[in-house]
């Protein structure tokens, strides 16, 4: 039916009216319910039209065959195991006789005195005491049919309805929030007490500038002018600063021309002025041919990692292939893989109000929210080189160690297997896609050597080296103190692994650091913690009177 508009709304109410009159729920002879509507508008029908249903012959037949066969039920008692029976539907049906058929709406035997009833027996009155129907069958219980409500719906007049619900705000959620388990809240306690300066900035280095030992990055020039530079840091800076030439060794130009004469020429050969200089330090010669055939294996993963966008793994591949290249021939020369080393906590940077810098695990910023998983700043680095002590060395290190206490007992900031090992350059890698900050990385490392050397008493004279590889560049820094600060000198690019004259870079200034490191800082750490060590333990004291004896017994001899 279709409803144009208002003038048709009391056809509208007519209408529902005779859907609820008309509505009907009758069981059935099988005894289930079954709920039948019938709905017939009549759009056109009017309230004098609306008259009560007539009994028409049919209906009275239908009423009295039921009304017989009431009673034929009730005289045999109904032991019939299959009788017969009239369907809603005016048609007749057989079925099983039961205790659960019920008989017609339109006539019930049970509330007319006339007709004889047959007692109940003592199974009907224990179901009818519990609350249960005698004519519930024992295979299916069924629920009470309910008469059909005749009550006319009544429909506001239009422009009245009663509003629904109101809903809660978009902003508000529909459920009260949980609340945390009570480990959950004494642990987020715990955060908010131990974090002091809260930011969601990663950590930069103007915010290790506040921390202590406080951190501050220079060029050379401005290094010079702010004051003097120690000449260890001079000499270093110096041998990583050289003219930009060219770093292919000179006896490999012919090789390199030989293998550009392609068919195609689809290979250029390096230029005259990407060859070594003669007047240069210049690579071992047993080095050269291994390091060529090293060479093109390096370009080829680099070229691979950065197109497929490797992960930082994979990159650690490509950088231990370099060092092992580099350190073969050099026996008192470790490579070490520090991922998994932690700093010693006496030896962490902290913030200037003395509380430790807690940073998120996964992109390095300061903990805003306790929610976040947070730790303090202990693993910064990933490979370092360090020298290999003889035995006697070491004997001697080991005898200093049990005059200081237990937590401290480590050549350098680390407390892992590494702790006895001379470390003298440090590399944190990177892919270019990273969220953390190598430098960041880099200068905390070095801020914990540099707490560790004031702990010990050694000299601070001497540079730290470290290494950022960020993708495909080479950066080196350089790390010492000056008026109590940390400085961070650099950048200085010491290669990349884009072209074959930036990766023999790479490779060059690698053995300059090896050769650093195998001589000035060798002899620093035999006269700085060697001497701290025969100090600590009595040994040079006992050595300079053995001396002096020496000396004496000279002296009175003829």
């Amino acid at each position: 039916m279709s409803v144009p508009g208002y003038p048709n709304l009391a056809k509208i109410r007519l209408w529902a009216q005779d859907v609820a009159k008309e509505t009907c729920h009758e069981p059935t002879s099988s005894g289930r319910a079954a709920h039948c509507m019938r709905l017939r508008p009549r759009p056109s029908r009017t309230t004098e039209d609306r008259q009560p249903l007539q009994e028409t012959s049919g209906n009275r037949r239908q009423q009295k065959r039921r009304l017989g066969e009431g009673i034929s039920n009730q005289q045999h008692g109904g032991n019939s195991k299959r009788q017969r029976t009239m369907g809603d539907d005016g048609r007749q049906t057989r079925g099983r006789a039961s205790k659960a058929k019920k008989p017609s709406v339109g006539f019930d035997a049970s509330q007319d005195p006339s007709f004889p009833m047959r007692p109940k027996s003592q199974s009907q009155r224990q179901s009818q005491s519990r609350g249960t129907s005698t004519a519930a069958s024992p295979r299916r219980r069924q629920s009470p049919t309910k008469a059909p409500s005749t009550t006319p719906i009544k429909l506001p007049p239009l422009g009245q309805l009663e509003p629904g619900p109101s809903l809660p705000p978009p902003d508000e959620p529909s459920s009260p929030e949980k609340s945390p388990s009570p480990g959950r809240r004494k642990e987020k306690a715990h955060r908010l007490d131990s974090v002091s300066v809260k930011s969601t900035a990663p950590v930069t280095l103007q915010e290790l500038g506040t921390c202590s030992p406080p951190v501050v990055q220079m060029t050379m020039q401005s290094a010079r002018s702010s004051g003097p530079v120690p000449a260890s840091v001079e000499v270093l800076y110096k041998a990583l600063t050289a003219e930009d030439s060219g770093f292919i060794p000179l006896p490999l130009k012919s090789e390199y021309l030989a293998e550009s004469e392609t068919p195609r020429k689809s290979r250029d050969p390096p230029t005259d002025k990407a060859y070594l200089p003669q007047g240069r330090k210049q690579f071992p010669a047993d080095l050269v041919p291994r390091l060529k055939i090293s060479m093109a294996r390096v370009l080829g993963n680099a070229e691979w990692g950065h197109s497929n966008d490797a992960h930082e793994g994979q990159w650690g591949t490509l950088v231990d292939n370099i060092i092992y290249e580099s350190t073969i021939f050099h026996l008192d020369v470790i490579s070490c893989n520090v991922e998994r080393c932690t700093i010693n906590p006496k030896f962490r940077m902290q913030l200037a109000t003395g509380d430790p810098i807690l940073v998120d695990e996964s992109t390095n910023a300061t903990n805003a929210d306790p929610e976040k998983p947070a730790s303090s700043l202990s693993r910064m680095v990933d490979r370092c080189l360090a020298l290999r002590l003889d035995r006697n060395h070491l004997k001697m290190v080991r005898k200093g160690f049990m005059t200081v206490p237990r937590d401290i007992r480590s050549l350098n900031q680390s407390q892992s297997f590494v702790k006895e090992c001379a470390l003298f350059l440090d590399i944190e890698l990177k892919k270019k896609s990273a969220a953390r900050d190598p430098e960041v990385q880099l200068a905390i490392w070095a801020g914990a050597g540099l707490l560790k050397r004031w702990a010990m008493g050694w000299s601070t004279d001497i540079p730290m080296p470290g290494i950022v590889v960020n993708g495909h560049i080479w950066t080196c820094y350089l790390f010492y103190e000056q008026d109590k600060e940390l400085i961070m000198l650099g950048p200085v690019e010491i290669g990349n692994t884009r072209t074959l004259k930036g990766t023999w870079q790479i490779y060059y200034q690698l053995l300059n650091l090896i050769d650093w490191g195998r001589g000035e800082y060798r002899q620093w750490f035999e006269k700085e913690v060697l001497g701290w060590a025969k100090r600590a333990t009595g040994v040079e004291e006992k050595q300079i009177q053995g001396a002096k004896a020496a000396e004496e017994i000279e002296a009175t001899e003829p």
